[in-house]
């Protein structure tokens, strides 16, 4: 099914008025608010204004419930419907975008309480009041992040290690890798 063929489509105007929505609903939820524009950011990068009304609905409750099932009693928009939204690669690929944006935002929350929850792992495994499994398990915990910070890294390293050879090779393509 083409979307061009279907006629209903949401304006631009009240799209960003749902996007904006979410956007507040994650400050209530999460405490931060996202940086920039975000409903703007969307519109622009995925082109939703062009989707249909129907075909938006069930992405933004696909991206919002992940069940198809859930995502259609929503949206009211059939099930059989938005599995057939998901046949189509252009939709598919507007979910994940969404999905991968999603994901971004909730790495950044993360980011800005890693410190804290660092900090908290440290007053329980010190706190001599709290029971000893309580302790060993902060204790462990920490161990592992910073085995885990260590590793990345150096991964990390290793990556811009390479990235610095395939530059080289690119720029001289005579040049004789070392291994």
């Amino acid at each position: 099914m083409n979307y061009e063929s279907q006629k209903t489509y949401i304006a631009p105007e009240q799209l960003e008025s749902k996007m904006k929505s979410l956007a507040a609903n994650s400050k209530a939820r999460f405490g931060v608010k996202m940086k920039g524009n975000k409903a703007q950011h969307l519109l622009q990068n995925t082109d939703l204004q062009d989707f249909p009304a129907n075909a938006t609905k069930a992405l933004l409750a696909l991206l919002e419930f992940g069940s198809v099932r859930i995502a259609s009693k929503h949206c009211k928009v059939s099930e059989a419907q938005i599995y057939r939204y998901l046949n189509q690669p252009d939709f598919k690929q507007r979910l994940r975008e969404l999905r991968r944006i999603n994901f971004e935002e909730a790495a950044l929350i993360l980011q800005r309480f890693a410190k804290q929850a660092a900090l908290t792992y440290v007053e329980v495994m010190q706190d001599t009041d709290a029971p000893q499994f309580v302790r060993l398990n902060a204790a462990r915990l920490i161990l592992e992040a910073g085995q885990n910070s260590l590793e990345m890294a150096e991964l990390q390293a290793e990556l811009d290690e390479l990235k610095q050879l395939v530059y080289a090779k690119s720029v001289s393509p005579n040049l004789r890798l070392l291994g």
